[in-house]
């Protein structure tokens, strides 16, 4: 938090509250701010703590490995869980541009701060498979046992609780949480607990599950067992906490994947039986001769087999695998180590700051042969390239259409040898469309209910058999100079790029080519491609 103040002009970047001007996402643009907060009141913190989901620490992290600033402070990032894990963690795909910009952020920080802690090994070797890289001071260390809202209970770790009498499901109420997996393994013991008299509740905020509010969801599926249920949804911390520590309640952890979940480290600090998941860093967590009699596989068979022993025989209070005093006094060493560090004495404690290798998006050799067949004027001529305009139709967008093949039509000094309109079979014109008399373009109408523009888009390609590259615009999309197309070209060429894609330039003229790169020869320009995090990474939209 706080406000954000100027930034040198050797360190500017477009601010993030100019959305016309900076094009990157929301982690992007709260990194960015959070670096701009912190610039300004350099070197006023001697230790600058982040957590890696999102990379909200990738800006701060770039510049000091760089050597440009915050080189008196120490950067440590804690690995609480990546986005891409919560992504796999809910079965749910990349789906999105800013999925990649997260990750890209995400990697950054862990790659250039100081000392990366991680509070389970499992979180490490889970980034180590994907590739992440960190720097030697890093290490696995427990998170700082919370203050607890309410006084353990009685029972000492070791000893065995019975009379239980409701299960309590704790999390969140979702799939991820292993929700599923609770109620199923409830409706195999409807008979053992109704003999009990055992209910269940289900604490936690509400989420969706099978397109279901959670609470309707868990109503129905506990009607169709006969089992009785209670869901509470609004329980604050404390009120949650306070519930189970009743010596009567267990509550039962069932999550699909888990780091290092503070509610288990709320329980252990409790001194309360419980069953959880043997899942992620939870673990870990537990001292190892408690694993098997606290811990069950994710599944509706493996944790109905652990709440029939429970209510039959039992539970044992589980102990930590490290005690919370243990645990505190290694984090106030690790900041005794590193306050008071400044200049060299940082340095000299924690590991050089990396060459950065950060390539720019420089593009390509303008002066260099280009591999396109020349005209007998030495101009190049591209006899396989097709241009496909997806047009949905609407009276006023075909004004917006004539522009598109006016600048596609001016084309200089490359011109391609077919240029297609796709257009949905029922969409008719007031006139015909531009250059379709004269045969310089080709009208493609593709039959079909609700056809949109990745249908048009596929249509077009499809038809362009003979075409080496093919240039996709929508009505409206121009160039707005000149030599886009043969830009285009010239940067597939020189680059191999099965894709390139091309942001709004703004002005009128091609970029010129600039001196200051590679030693001034003046041979390179840039090619814009808009946000980097997002530069070829588009769906084709039904």
């Amino acid at each position: 938090t706080g406000s954000a103040g100027p930034v040198p002009s050797s360190a500017r970047v477009p601010s993030s509250t100019h959305d016309e001007s900076y094009t990157c996402g929301f982690p992007c643009a709260r990194a960015f701010a959070a670096f701009v907060w912190l610039w300004d009141r350099q070197p006023a913190f001697p230790i600058i703590h982040v957590h890696d989901n999102a990379g909200f620490g990738a800006f701060v992290a770039r510049e000091r490995a760089r050597g440009r600033a915050f080189r008196s402070s120490a950067l440590v990032l804690g690995m609480h869980g990546p986005h891409r894990w919560e992504r796999e963690a809910n079965r749910a795909f990349l789906s999105e541009h800013h999925s990649l910009e997260c990750d890209f952020m995400e990697r950054t920080s862990a790659r250039y701060a100081d000392v990366v802690v991680s509070p389970s090994t499992f979180i490490f070797q889970w980034a180590v498979e994907r590739g992440w890289s960190f720097p030697d001071h890093s290490f696995v260390w427990q998170n700082v046992m919370p203050e607890l809202p309410v006084a353990a209970t009685p029972a000492l770790p070791g000893s065995i609780v019975t009379n239980v009498t409701t299960l309590a499901f704790f999390g969140r109420l979702e799939t991820r949480k292993g929700l599923a997996i609770f109620l199923d393994a409830a409706g195999r013991l409807t008979t053992l607990l109704a003999e009990r008299r055992v209910g269940l509740v289900f604490l936690g905020s509400a989420a969706t599950v099978n397109g279901v509010e959670s609470s309707t969801y868990i109503r129905r599926t506990c009607s169709t067992f006969g089992l009785t249920c209670t869901v509470v949804t609004d329980a604050r911390r404390v009120e949650a906490l306070t519930y189970l520590s009743t010596p009567a309640v267990l509550p039962v952890i069932a999550s699909l994947t888990e780091n290092s979940p503070y509610t288990v480290l709320e329980l252990l600090g409790m001194h309360k039986a419980f069953l959880a998941s043997r899942v992620g860093g939870i673990p870990e967590l537990l001292h190892p001769q408690d694993v098997p009699d606290v811990l069950f596989d994710p599944s509706p068979g493996a944790l109905a087999a652990r709440l029939r022993s429970a209510l039959t025989n039992g539970i044992r209070v589980p102990r930590a695998s490290a005690s919370a005093d243990d645990i505190a006094a290694g984090w106030l060493g690790l900041h005794r180590e590193l306050v008071g560090a400044t200049g060299d004495q940082l340095a000299a404690r924690l590991p050089p700051a990396p060459a950065l290798p950060m390539p720019h998006p420089e593009g390509f050799d303008a002066d260099a042969h280009l591999p396109l067949p020349l005209t007998s004027r030495g101009e190049p001529t591209v006899a396989a390239v097709a241009v496909c305009v997806a047009y949905c139709g609407g009276r006023d967008h075909q004004a917006l259409l004539a522009a598109t093949l006016s600048s596609v039509a001016a084309s200089w000094p490359v011109a391609p040898a077919a240029v297609t309109v796709a257009l949905p079979a029922d969409v008719h014109f007031d006139v015909s469309v531009p250059g379709e008399a004269d045969g310089s373009v080709t009208v493609l109408r593709v039959a079909g209910a609700n056809v949109g523009l990745g249908s048009l888009r596929t249509a077009c390609a499809t038809a362009a058999t003979s075409a080496t590259h093919v240039v996709f615009l929508d009505a409206g999309d121009r160039f707005l100079y000149r030599r886009s197309l043969a830009l285009l070209l010239q940067t597939a060429a020189a680059t191999n790029a099965d894709v390139v894609s091309a942001a709004i330039h703004l002005g009128d003229e091609p970029p010129a080519p600039n001196p200051s790169l590679r030693g001034g020869s003046g041979a390179h320009i840039r090619v814009p491609l808009g946000c980097t995090g997002v530069a070829l990474f588009y769906g084709n939209c039904a």
